[in-house]
């Protein structure tokens, strides 16, 4: 028997909500174990998040995150990019790049990236430190 085109626009919500929901679970297990500084459980759980999501830019903020703290800042910057290509608002990304911009001695990098942060979030004081 043929789904009505309802039935298949229904089954086809609930299956992009369910993935929805298991990327989420998998990005609050990453960031659980980042908090550990488990930092390769972290980005395997994170991977998991995007398996689910590939669209989902607070994953790639939070990969970032944790390869600036490996001081990996080539592949840290690579992903705060990422997570600007799915949320081209996301200042903490624009922040983070420019962080490690700075790391790697490309001052202008940096500077554009904070300016950006601070015009999405004009009351962002870190970015103001940074």
């Amino acid at each position: 028997k043929q789904l009505s085109q309802f039935q298949q626009l229904r089954a086809s919500t609930g299956q992009k909500l369910e993935k929805k929901l298991q990327a989420t679970d998998w990005f609050r297990k990453g960031y659980e174990a980042y908090l550990r500084k488990d930092y390769d459980l972290a980005l395997t759980h994170y991977s998991q998040a995007l398996q689910c999501d590939p669209s989902y830019a607070d994953v790639y903020h939070n990969r970032g995150v944790v390869h600036y703290e490996r001081q990996a800042y080539a592949q840290a910057i690579a992903e705060y990019s990422l997570a600007l290509r799915y949320n081209s608002r996301l200042a903490l990304a624009y922040n983070g790049r420019g962080v490690a911009f700075k790391n790697l001695q490309k001052d202008d990098l940096a500077l554009a990236d904070y300016q950006q942060a601070l015009r999405l979030q004009p009351h962002f004081a870190v970015v103001y430190n940074n």
